[in-house]
């Protein structure tokens, strides 16, 4: 709920970018919303082979995330392999974990949160 985010009360969210992919919306408003939402919270995307890219604020995040978002929804290519040479599975691309924390280290509820250190890292 806004109250809850708006209140500090909420320290990390966890968020598979191809969820929000499935809804009708244009990817561009998808990426606008979701940064707006997040506004005061730090953002990265994160994938699987542990690569970490922080998601800016702003215009610059939105179009971020509606890239990504983008992304999610293409067919993947005719060639595309789900395994790497050593049996690992590969993730589409685009698709990455949203992690949005705040306050570790602020004062608020979330200022001594394990989860918000261990996002912030």
């Amino acid at each position: 709920e806004r109250s809850d985010r708006n209140s500090g009360r909420i320290c990390v969210v966890l968020l598979k970018l191809s969820s929000v992919g499935f809804c009708a919306e244009a990817a561009g408003d998808v990426g606008e919303e979701l940064r707006s939402l997040l506004s005061g919270y730090s953002a990265a995307i994160v994938v699987p082979n542990g690569t970490r890219t922080l998601v800016p604020e702003g215009a610059a995040g939105a179009d971020l995330l509606a890239h990504l978002v983008h992304g999610t929804r293409l067919k993947l290519p005719d060639d595309w392999r789900f395994w790497d040479e050593h049996g690992r599975r590969r993730s589409n691309p685009f698709d990455g974990e949203l992690v949005v924390w705040r306050g570790y280290g602020e004062r608020g509820p979330c200022n001594r949160s394990i989860v918000a250190a261990a996002a912030a890292e």
